[in-house]
């Protein structure tokens, strides 16, 4: 999955498009596997891979219904 574009659904990111860059080892509360994913510039955040969508370049997240 390293590489590939994804909007993240749930969480502090919720709705924001970044890059996997890389599996993330030993992390405790998330359910395994956990992706580190760039958002831009210094920013990045750790996913599950339930909590994330890929999207295709270079489109940004799809409009999420409010629940």
């Amino acid at each position: 999955m390293v590489g590939q574009r994804v909007c993240i659904l749930r969480g502090k990111h919720h709705g924001q498009a970044g890059e996997i860059i890389g599996l993330a080892e030993n992390v405790t509360g998330i359910k395994k596997p956990v992706y580190c994913v760039w958002l831009g510039g210094t920013d990045a955040a750790l996913c599950c891979a339930e909590e994330m969508e890929v999207v295709p370049w270079p489109d940004s997240c799809p409009p999420q219904d409010s629940r």
